[in-house]
């Protein structure tokens, strides 16, 4: 079932790199790529990804996984605050650390919440999801990645 999920997030990453010409001429889309049954990691933005409401199949397909992802974050608390952290994560869709390894280059899942001021009426919020892709990358940092 885990598997099937992701494979079902890959299908719909592709359908979004696919139309998307800019991602295209970024990076090729790897052709080895194989399922890894990573260790689940939940970040607590989880519970929010859970309540979008857009139909969108890459959002749909990130809710479904959202309990089953080797999620993580890069910040700490002292860099970026405790309500920070409780609205950001992110998850290597593919590459060498990712629930598809493959060394031909990496995609992530991202999302964060922020907050910004419009014309002094108050803090509204503002929600951001990510797919983002990674040109390849050598075997000597998939080995051993800068972090």
């Amino acid at each position: 079932m885990k598997q099937d999920l992701f494979q079902d997030l890959l299908h719909a990453a592709h359908h979004v790199y696919s139309s998307t010409d800019a991602l295209q001429q970024f990076a090729p889309w790897p052709s080895d790529l194989l399922y890894a049954d990573r260790p689940v990691r939940p970040v607590p933005a989880i519970r929010q990804i859970k309540k979008w409401s857009d139909m969108h199949q890459l959002h749909i397909a990130t809710q479904q996984v959202a309990d089953f992802g080797d999620w993580k974050q890069t910040y700490t608390e002292d860099e970026v605050g405790f309500g920070f952290l409780q609205d950001y994560g992110y998850l290597e869709l593919y590459g060498p650390n990712g629930h598809f390894q493959t060394d031909q280059g990496r995609a992530y899942i991202g999302y964060w919440e922020g907050a910004y001021i419009i014309h002094g009426t108050g803090i509204k919020q503002k929600k951001y999801m990510l797919f983002s892709v990674v040109q390849a990358i050598s075997k000597a940092e998939a080995q051993n990645p800068p972090y």
